[in-house]
């Protein structure tokens, strides 16, 4: 029994609750945005290393369109002829693998670039463009390079 003039000590149940109920709700919010946080970094990096690896496809396929003495290209395929060697390019589901053969030397490259289903070639005025086109719909370009068109034996462009 409390008697007036005495101080209560403790805390009420209702207090408690309150205080508990609180904290589980400050808990639940923290663990969502380190849940999102955590989300958001992934793609972050997923961006960069695509990012990292078109630019890497692109500047060798520049490099290999520039000493290209001719493009062949048919579906998922592209093989560029050079004078020294030869790099046969392939889509294979979410990468794009290069396999250049120069004598008895052969390198192979994978390019992780997401979903490219097909290459496309177009020609004229003295330049070639390649594009890698992605599977999903919409359809959209993942790469467009645009050289100019590889010498051909025995003549001009």
């Amino acid at each position: 029994m409390i008697m007036r003039g005495e101080r209560r000590t403790g805390f009420a149940l209702v207090e408690l609750l309150v205080v508990v109920t609180t904290m589980a709700v400050l808990m639940t919010l923290a663990v969502n945005l380190i849940h999102g946080l955590s989300l958001w970094s992934s793609r972050t990096e997923d961006a960069a290393h695509h990012a990292l690896a078109t630019h890497r496809l692109e500047e060798q396929l520049r490099r290999d369109l520039h000493e290209a003495t001719s493009v062949t290209v048919a579906g998922e395929r592209m093989t560029i002829a050079m004078a020294e060697a030869t790099s046969e390019w392939m889509l294979e589901g979410d990468a794009c693998v290069m396999t250049r053969t120069a004598g008895d030397e052969i390198r192979r490259e994978r390019f992780e670039l997401g979903n490219g289903d097909e290459w496309q070639e177009e020609q004229g005025n003295a330049m070639v463009t390649i594009s890698i086109w992605s599977i999903g719909e919409p359809k959209r370009e993942v790469l467009r390079i645009t050289e100019r068109a590889p010498r051909l034996e025995g003549g001009s462009p």
